[in-house]
């Protein structure tokens, strides 16, 4: 986690310089912006991302860790389409690929009664899953959002479906126990999703 604040801080300071662009209606916008994922969902995951946009067309970079049930990471790279208005804010439309490992850990699930007390993957000896150890997952998603901008500062928020697949992975008890991942975890097919953070 101290790498990735690292390099936020180092791209803060290369952002530095950046001028915002001109849009069609003679508006300034950002053109760099880093932001945090789902902060009301911090206890089973968190993330960051990295965005650089080009006129109405925006490139964002996600990298989001996973801590319930199916723990893990999973990376996104998204693009967003802006569409034109002469409100401050924003609508958009997005186009999304990921890739992501997740382990499964049914402690997680005891207040659904489960208790197996079953772990897939690996974990080190404080019971903490260990990344790239689970079951590798692709997928792909598209949907909508819109973007509200305070200066520097942004919210924004989207929804959408998407539909993933796990990797190399054909034994039938082990998608069995990884169904529920696809209804509410990180490969689930609906997705809404809260970000703020800082534009330059």
């Amino acid at each position: 986690m101290k790498k990735i604040y690292l390099l936020i801080f180092v791209l803060l300071l290369s952002f530095q310089g950046a001028q915002a662009y001109t849009d069609y209606y003679g508006r300034k916008h950002y053109h760099f912006a880093i932001g945090i994922t789902n902060p009301l969902s911090a206890l089973t995951k968190y993330g960051a991302q990295i965005e650089e946009r080009n006129g109405n067309l925006s490139y964002v970079y996600s990298y989001t860790r996973y801590t319930g049930a199916y723990p893990g990471l999973q990376m996104s790279g998204e693009l967003q389409f802006y569409l034109r208005t002469k409100k401050r804010h924003q609508y958009y439309l997005y186009f999304k690929g990921l890739a992501g490992d997740a382990g499964f850990d049914s402690r997680k699930l005891a207040i659904y009664g489960d208790h197996s007390n079953l772990l897939l993957g690996g974990y080190d000896e404080n019971l903490k899953y260990i990344i790239g150890s689970g079951e590798s997952y692709v997928g792909g998603g598209a949907g909508f959002g819109r973007r509200y901008n305070f200066g520097a500062f942004f919210v924004r928020w989207n929804f959408g479906a998407k539909a993933c697949a796990i990797v190399g992975e054909d034994n039938k008890d082990i998608k069995n126990v990884y169904r529920l991942m696809f209804a509410a975890g990180p490969a689930s097919i609906l997705e809404l999703n809260f970000h703020f953070g800082l534009q330059l």
